[in-house]
């Protein structure tokens, strides 16, 4: 009903009685009347369809008309006015065929409300009439233009930014499509448009974080580490003992981008986890963000005892770190582990040597050129490989 009032241009409806006991008499009469069996609802439903169709040709032509009309109006009066016939007529014509004219008026919208030379009143009926627009279908329609194979791509790029212009509607839409989508394609296109919507998309983001699907989870988790906003890291800590390893490793991932010394802590109490998945990811990314703050925790690990091929993968992480952070007070820990020889355990000593002579390259501290250069002699040549690059890197300053 509310369709057809749209498309008559029906705003109000008049009763010409005001004698109720009139209208119940007339009704009875009417309910009195022989019912007509040799209508058939086929035809009339067919007939109604032809007509629908020759009114949505019209309106289209009629939209395209309005649009140039707008597009050339000086007067703000004459052109909110014209606002008015705009919203129901572009909601009206939505489908495949009018993709491009429905593009058209959006982007007046959009100019108009963005431009300087635009009076206030006009600027604000215009965001007004746009905000209108993108609460309702609207935003569903411009997703699937989004998404579409055979949408062109500089449409596409127009697409992205008034999405992302309209974020305070469109973000919760882009999301809700995000969680059903199965086209990885248009996941990655929804992702994308996501994180330009910036800290505006995170209220949606945040509703979808704790969604039973894991892939949805990652996914925003993913997003905001894209946005890259500190509000985020509070909901981060919790996936990083999430029962799927994949999702684990992108909160990981995402507090490293995000960054800040919170997102530190949080990693450094990672790195002294039990999990031994999630403490070595905690400590590459520490070693990537130069934690110095995490350096005691890295020291500490580096004085386990035990030689189990897990405890060695923890050492030679921890070890890495260090030589990215490029601490200083931990160049004679490095060195004491790089001059140690074994025999017992040779394999597995020979790895943490070589992990130290890296780290120890990184420092570039110019005090360790002759232990470096003595151990470009080893016998094993793995030991004298490490040492000699390293001692590039130490000459190198």
């Amino acid at each position: 009903i509310q369709s057809l009032l749209e498309k008559a241009r029906v705003t109000t409806i008049w009763a010409n009685e005001r004698d109720f006991d009139a209208i119940l008499a007339r009704k009875a009469e009417i309910e009195e009347q022989p019912e007509q069996p040799d209508i058939d609802p086929v035809s009339v439903l067919e007939a109604a369809n032809v007509e629908s169709e020759a009114q949505s040709s019209a309106e289209s032509i009629s939209l395209q008309q309005l649009i140039e009309r707008l597009e050339q109006e000086k007067s703000d009066e004459r052109f909110q006015d014209g606002l008015q016939e705009l919203i129901p007529l572009l909601r009206i014509n939505l489908n495949l065929e009018n993709r491009l004219l429905i593009l058209r008026g959006l982007l007046l919208l959009c100019r108009t409300a963005t431009a300087a030379g635009s009076s206030a009143n006009r600027r604000e009926a215009a965001q007004q009439a746009l905000d209108q627009l993108v609460s309702g279908d609207l935003s569903s329609y411009l997703i699937d233009f989004l998404i579409d194979e055979q949408t062109d791509k500089q449409i596409r790029q127009t697409l992205v930014k008034m999405l992302v212009f309209t974020r305070d509607k469109t973000s919760l839409p882009l999301m809700t499509r995000l969680a059903e989508e199965k086209q990885a394609g248009a996941r990655k296109l929804l992702a994308e448009v996501l994180a330009k919507c910036g800290v505006a998309a995170e209220p949606a983001l945040f509703d979808f974080l704790n969604d039973d699907r894991w892939y949805v989870s990652r996914n925003v988790i993913a997003i905001l580490g894209e946005i890259r906003s500190q509000r985020s890291l509070e909901h981060l800590p919790p996936f990083l003992k999430h029962e799927d390893l994949r999702v684990q490793r992108e909160a990981i991932r995402t507090l490293t981008k995000i960054g800040g010394q919170v997102a530190i802590d949080i990693l450094i109490r990672a790195a002294q986890s039990s999990d031994q998945d999630l403490c070595r990811q905690a400590l590459l990314s520490l070693g990537a963000m130069r934690a110095e703050s995490a350096v005691p925790v890295l020291r500490k690990l580096l004085q386990q005892s035990g030689w189990s091929q897990q405890t060695m993968d923890l050492k030679k992480d921890a070890i890495r770190a260090l030589g990215e952070i490029r601490c200083k007070d931990a160049l004679g820990d490095l060195l004491a582990i790089a001059s140690r020889k074994r025999l017992l355990r040779r394999r597995l000593n020979e790895e943490l040597r070589i992990a130290a002579i890296h780290a120890l390259g990184e420092l570039g501290e110019r005090s360790v050129h002759d232990v470096l250069e003595a151990f470009t002699n080893e016998k094993s040549a793995s030991v004298a490989r490490a040492a000699a690059k390293a001692l590039k890197q130490v000459d190198k300053g």
